[in-house]
């Protein structure tokens, strides 16, 4: 099935123009080490927001990965604050 015009239209402005847009702007304020840790959190929000809009379930694995990622990324914060000194 293929999908219809207002989808087609709602992947272009949606999750490619509009989240590079707001990417680039946020890049701007953000310092590289804190983007990295939040880019690297991107598949646990594909699988958050497939859950949600679209019923999707992970399985065993599923899970185990998103906790590695959860984790690295808690850590990576956590190394981050600790090096960073206050403003």
């Amino acid at each position: 099935r293929r999908p219809v015009p207002s989808r087609r239209r709602y992947l272009g402005a949606v999750p490619s123009a509009l989240c590079g847009y707001l990417q680039a702007a946020a890049q701007k304020t953000v310092p590289p080490s804190a983007a990295s840790v939040v880019y690297a959190t991107d598949p646990l929000w594909a699988a958050a927001f497939a859950g949600i809009f679209l019923g999707e379930r992970l399985g065993p694995a599923g899970w185990g990965g998103a906790g590695l990622i959860a984790a690295a990324a808690l850590s990576q914060n956590l190394l981050l604050q600790r090096r960073e000194p206050p403003e």
